[in-house]
């Protein structure tokens, strides 16, 4: 089954999001592909259909997930060195 080539399937398509009841809730987003839509245009977007310059955003997804888990390893590290701090200054 083919992926409909619509914006929200896009990898340039960025999301906004709110806060509503303690969870994120889809609030729409834009198209940061320059060709498409320029800095000064983006807040003006219209979604498009079959747009030429769409690229399925599954690569985007992945690369996503690899930044997030190395973000965490190296929270992951920053809060085992406030702990041996910690430690220390209560002994």
């Amino acid at each position: 089954m083919d992926k409909e080539k619509t914006c929200e399937t896009c990898k340039y398509f960025n999301c906004y999001y709110t806060i509503f009841k303690s969870s994120l809730l889809n609030a729409g987003g834009f198209c940061v592909h320059d060709k498409v839509y320029s800095a000064r245009t983006k807040k003006n977007f219209i979604p498009r259909n079959n747009c030429e310059f769409w690229e399925d955003k599954s690569t985007r997804i992945e690369q996503r997930r690899t930044d997030i888990i190395k973000d965490l390893r190296s929270m992951k590290r920053r809060l085992d060195d406030i702990v041996k701090i910690l430690s220390i200054d209560n002994e």
